[in-house]
């Protein structure tokens, strides 16, 4: 009847709450078990909301590009699961004034400084799959004019 295509958009705040949401289901469903993610020093609400905004953040920088939003996303993810004995810096932006501060420290011709996971590489190994369903070609793709619900 119309000649008219619909394209849906997806709001970039809600895409990330899907991300916090999924961690948190994550979280309950694995508690008590030997891949538990909840607990000291492990996955807490902070870190769900940091890395809910690290997410959003990836999006938003990268956009349009789905491939750059893509590496983005997975970057933010294993920069949080890095060690001095295994950096996980490879998908982090090499600059001199890159949000990594390993890479950054490179870029300056500076040695990086000692830094601690904020996650360890087995929490990173079971949120992984969350991360790649979420940044999957036509989910990102429904987001690349970043637009909000408000605007």
């Amino acid at each position: 009847m119309y000649d008219v295509t619909i394209t849906k958009e997806d709001c970039v705040n809600h895409i990330a709450k899907r991300l916090f949401k999924g961690i948190e289901t994550m979280k309950k469903k694995l508690a008590g078990t030997k891949q538990s993610i909840s607990g000291r020093g492990k996955v807490t609400n902070e870190k769900i909301r940091k890395m809910s905004n690290y997410y959003a953040n990836q999006l938003k920088i990268n956009a349009p590009d789905t491939q750059a939003m893509h590496d983005g996303v997975i970057s933010s993810l294993k920069h949080m699961m890095s060690t001095d004995d295994n950096p996980q810096h490879e998908l982090c932006p090499i600059s001199k004034d890159s949000w990594c501060h390993y890479n950054r420290a490179i870029a300056n011709g500076e040695r990086p400084k000692k830094h601690k996971p904020e996650i360890s590489i087995e929490i990173g190994k079971v949120l992984m799959p969350l991360y790649e369903r979420l940044t999957e070609p036509g989910l990102l793709m429904r987001c690349i004019r970043m637009a909000t619900q408000n605007g």
